[in-house]
């Protein structure tokens, strides 16, 4: 396979079974200034050019303003999440203009859903979702799976819901990947706790979402 036939092509409208998909990659990277101080990589084109731009908005119009998903990499403009921004990046410095121009192109596209990452979060809007950890089907509400950071650790005390009863343990394993058929997110091996003891108890692959710390 040719090297560039492994990545999706900014621009490129894709066929998913009969829906059309529009591809958008780029944006800043907040880290700029320390990669480039630390001798890390980082890229000049990280941000789509003028004939990327040009070929979007071109591809765009030869299909009426009219897509049914849209995957970018950022988000447009008024849909970025301040309160995710890092404290201790000036975003003065930052610079917006991927997302200015996906604004633009927001405001005139028909489409039925958007999806774009890089702010290393799961949220759902209207129309749009950032994915970081959810491998989902697109145009499904729910999630294939998710994957990635654990909030509880070994040895924790959480509590479950189990149908009327509340049930309080201790974590035994961690799945941070879940396990596929029982849970399709982080999930738990929990033992049970009878008051201060535990009883031996095991509760196998708990998933995330029902559990609390306590």
């Amino acid at each position: 396979m040719d090297e560039s036939e492994k990545f999706a092509k900014d621009g490129e409208i894709y066929n998913f079974d009969g829906k059309k998909g529009i591809v958008i990659g780029g944006a800043y990277s907040v880290d700029k200034d320390y990669r480039l101080s630390a001798g890390l990589p980082w890229f000049e084109s990280e941000q789509p050019s003028a004939e990327i731009k040009s070929y979007v908005e071109e591809q765009l119009q030869a299909n009426d303003w009219t897509v049914d998903y849209v995957l970018s990499h950022t988000c447009p403009l008024l849909m970025e999440p301040t309160d995710l921004f890092l404290n201790d990046i000036d975003q003065g410095k930052v610079d917006k203009t991927t997302e200015e121009w996906l604004e633009q192109i927001h405001k005139k596209l028909k489409y039925q859903k958007w999806y774009f990452g890089h702010f290393h979060e799961n949220r759902y809007y209207a129309t749009m979702e950032m994915l970081f950890e959810e491998i989902k089907e697109l145009g499904s509400n729910d999630f294939l799976q998710r994957m990635g950071r654990p909030k509880y650790r070994r040895g924790e005390y959480v509590m479950l819901s189990n149908g009327s009863d509340d049930i309080y343990g201790r974590i035994a394993v961690v799945d941070s990947y879940g396990t596929y058929g029982q849970s399709r997110e982080v999930s738990y091996d929990i033992e049970r706790i009878d008051g201060t003891q535990c009883d031996k108890a095991l509760y196998k692959h708990i998933p995330e979402s029902v559990v609390e710390r306590i």
